[in-house]
């Protein structure tokens, strides 16, 4: 897992998980406290030739357990692109640190790598 810097990043950078395999993994804790509340949840990521397929989870602890937030999503393209995906609302039960888990599932049949290109996390409590 390292930071990437490139232009078309919403930030002018993001984070690449240098995955090989199924079942590797980085987790994101939130900045800040986050009351328990239900929240909309928008990632934003990079697609590529090299990317793999992941699922998105959360979870109130960093032990989990973790609810995976919708279908597994398919990082991969034929040429870079930068795309983002609303994932179903999750609800947290306590106040403080959330955390947000991408996990590799797989690869698509032409996808050279199982990497994953994570640019941001919005939660927007509703």
């Amino acid at each position: 897992h390292t930071t990437v810097s490139n232009a078309s990043y919403s930030n002018g950078q993001a984070t690449n998980l240098q995955a090989t395999a199924a079942n590797q993994f980085v987790t994101y804790a939130t900045p800040a406290a986050l009351p328990n509340a239900s929240y909309h949840v928008l990632v934003g990521f990079k697609k590529a030739s090299n990317a793999g397929k992941f699922q998105v989870a959360a979870s109130d602890t960093l032990a989990g357990p973790y609810t995976s937030l919708g279908a597994v999503q398919d990082g991969y393209a034929s040429s870079n692109s930068y795309t983002s995906v609303t994932l179903p609302d999750v609800m947290f039960s306590t106040v403080g640190t959330k955390f947000i888990r991408f996990t590799v599932t797989g690869k698509n049949t032409s996808s050279s790598s199982y990497q994953v290109f994570p640019d941001y996390i919005e939660m927007t409590r509703f």
